[in-house]
């Protein structure tokens, strides 16, 4: 995998910082010019630690939008919690998915709420941080953070 050279470079690890932000660290073994301006530093490959800032939002937003959606239990175990929707949240259209710390998409479900409860079974999926994203009709997003434990 590449991340902008022409080797192999990876992400490895990440954290969610205080500010809730991230901070992500991995290697690079691509040479000079290869989205590099210096050579390695080892003779194999680079190491490199990135600050993402926190307080960004994820996805635009409306003010109902924002508060249209809450989760409990929190962290969750099992990967069983229950939506708490908003009045203001569609009840038609709607469609959650959930992303790891990379972005990639691990569930993905239509939801069909009858009511400001909706109980979500994701399966089993390795603990960490998830974002969980809402969307329904006329550009409604919601998104919210997801512990897994």
């Amino acid at each position: 995998m590449t991340l902008g050279g022409s080797s192999n470079e990876r992400a490895y690890a990440t954290a969610l910082t205080p500010d809730g932000g991230y901070l992500v660290g991995g290697f690079s073994n691509s040479d000079i010019g290869d989205e590099k301006t210096q050579p390695r530093f080892d003779p194999v490959s680079d190491a490199w630690i990135i600050k993402l800032q926190g307080g960004l939002p994820t996805a635009t937003t409306t003010a109902t939008a924002a508060t249209a959606l809450h989760v409990s239990p929190n962290p969750a175990q099992m990967g069983r919690f229950t939506l708490h929707l908003a009045d203001a949240a569609p009840r038609t259209g709607l469609r959650l998915s959930l992303l790891d710390a990379t972005g990639r998409t691990v569930y993905a479900q239509a939801l069909a709420p009858t009511s400001t409860q909706v109980p979500v079974v994701v399966g089993p999926q390795p603990a960490g941080l998830y974002l969980l994203r809402l969307e329904g009709p006329n550009g409604f997003l919601a998104t919210q953070r997801l512990v897994l434990q």
